[in-house]
């Protein structure tokens, strides 16, 4: 400012620190700076003000160096306007939400919610001084009003997310349960379909091998043809195998409550992740329709397969 407005300058900040004494506030300042900062100290907060000169802007003339460069370099820019000094001051102090953003050189300042008092024609600063100290506590006061507005804003936006989260996770359990039913009935039918098929197949290959055994008997191939005897004592050999009546340990109790996979639940997920309550996009957008999971495991070829539905390749 300009050195003529110093010495008000400093006799208003002497005032407002004793009426803000009245308040149970403290003005002070912060000198570890490369700029000291006055500061007003209230408990562990201490919101910076400042008392500068309202400077105007008018439109720059240019000075003589200035047209002679021109005219020697055209491309040449020149400030539009001039900041002249006005002799008027003004007190600021920023609150909770003030802020500085440096742009291209520039220094921007958004105040949401700062004060700011100046010189009037009538009514200058030091006249203004008891009741700026008023209205610096009531802005304290407010903003502390609204800082535990925000608190009890913030935790009740938490309990709701909270809560919403149990929800959809106890929706999601709920909704995984009976995709867990689906897909152990699947699994089990189509377990048990396997095991109905290699039954019929084992059947249908010993019925061959006996209608085998017998035509090969009544031409008497047998003994002539000891290959007819190996086709056979295989064929009944893989029958063995393939009857589930032979090995019923295929259908013990793991089996039966084989737990689906991920892939076994998602088609009867309702577009939602199998393992974890969340929107499943895995195989595209949730509600995409997507291929069934359920797919058993092929199986050795027997004669029994023949002309049969092929569905479980």
């Amino acid at each position: 400012m300009s050195e003529t407005l110093r010495p008000r300058a400093i006799q208003i900040v002497l005032e407002l620190a004793e009426h803000l004494r009245s308040y149970d506030l403290k003005v002070g300042a912060n000198v570890k700076l490369k700029t000291p900062k006055l500061f007003v100290q209230a408990d562990t907060r201490r919101p910076t003000f400042t008392v500068d000169e309202i400077l105007d802007q008018v439109p720059h003339v240019p000075t003589p160096a200035e047209e002679r460069e021109l005219r020697r370099s055209p491309w040449t820019q020149l400030p539009k306007f001039d900041q002249v000094p006005t002799g008027r001051l003004r007190l600021r102090i920023e609150r909770e939400g003030s802020h500085q953003v440096t742009i291209d050189r520039n220094s921007y300042r958004y105040e949401r919610n700062g004060d700011s008092w100046s010189d009037e024609k009538k009514k200058p600063l030091e006249r203004e001084v008891r009741e700026i100290a008023r209205s610096i506590k009531k802005g304290i006061v407010d903003d502390d009003d609204a800082r535990e507005r925000e608190k009890q804003h913030r935790a009740e936006a938490h309990e709701a997310y909270v809560r919403k989260q149990t929800e959809e996770r106890r929706a999601w359990e709920d909704l995984r349960d009976r995709a867990r039913a689906k897909a152990m009935l699947e699994l089990r039918e189509a377990t048990f379909a396997s095991a109905f098929e290699s039954w019929q197949g084992a059947q249908d290959l010993r019925a061959f091998a006996d209608q085998l055994e017998a035509e090969a008997t009544s031409q008497d191939l047998l003994l002539s043809r000891p290959r007819l005897r190996e086709w056979l004592d295989w064929a009944r050999s893989r029958a063995e195998e393939m009857d589930p009546l032979s090995n019923l340990e295929r259908l013990d109790d793991e089996v039966f409550d084989a737990e689906p996979s991920a892939a076994d639940l998602r088609p009867h997920m309702e577009g939602w992740d199998p393992a974890h309550p969340r929107k499943d996009y895995s195989a595209g957008y949730a509600g995409t329709p997507q291929q069934p999971a359920l797919v058993p495991q092929p199986r050795a070829w027997h004669p029994g397969m023949r002309d049969r539905p092929s569905w479980w390749r």
